[in-house]
């Protein structure tokens, strides 16, 4: 019943040992553990984590929490992992990412609705038969864990959608002098923060 899979993030003092654990009835088959460990691990939450600590990132900062930062950072390299030398085929892999992205800002949409807006699980029934999903049961369960966790599915696809605009305001920009080595190392030299400090330190390295 836990999540897909999660990562304990590391002291302080100890990074050099991390963890990750995954609920293998959630993850089934070789692309899912792939997106998932892209997520969780490298270049996810694991790799921006242990960067954070090991360049020196002031230890106050380890508590406090930036979830759109780093959710939106691990599900922007999920996104990208889909294009990694994973064995897909290019179109395949850009539909599955595409895919993915679009069934977040689904339950992003979804969790403005119910939390926000008051939907009950009628109008979310409603909403997720215009998807082609009618299966009752289904709904109930997609409403009741919206409502259970407030704002859950926002920072993950909110976050990434941020990460994805200046990626593409970078490269339209930039053109062919467009880094995605150095534009990654900006946003892992800031680290978790607000957006509007991402932001801020984006178009100063955008301008440089």
């Amino acid at each position: 019943y836990t999540a897909p899979a999660f990562y304990l993030v590391a002291p302080i003092d100890d990074y050099q040992d991390n963890v990750i654990y995954y609920n293998p009835s959630k993850v089934s088959g070789n692309l899912d553990l792939f997106t998932t460990i892209a997520h969780e691990g490298f270049p996810g939450h694991l790799y921006q984590t242990v960067m954070s600590y090991s360049y020196g990132l002031e230890n106050v900062r380890s508590m406090l929490s930036f979830p759109g930062f780093t959710e939106g950072w691990a599900t922007y390299v999920e996104h990208l992992s889909y294009g990694f030398d994973n064995g897909l085929d290019e179109d395949c892999a850009k539909l599955l990412a595409h895919n993915s992205l679009a069934n977040l800002g689904m339950y992003a949409l979804l969790d403005i609705n119910v939390n926000y807006y008051g939907w009950d699980e009628e109008k979310t029934a409603g909403f997720l038969k215009s998807f082609g999903i009618d299966d009752r049961e289904t709904a109930r369960q997609v409403f009741r864990a919206l409502a259970a966790n407030p704002v859950n599915y926002l920072q993950y696809y909110a976050g990434c959608m941020e990460f994805l605009d200046m990626r593409a305001q970078a490269e339209d920009a930039l053109g062919e002098e467009f880094s995605e080595k150095e534009f990654h190392r900006m946003l892992l030299d800031v680290g978790p923060a607000p957006f509007t400090v991402v932001r801020e330190e984006f178009e100063k390295w955008l301008g440089q």
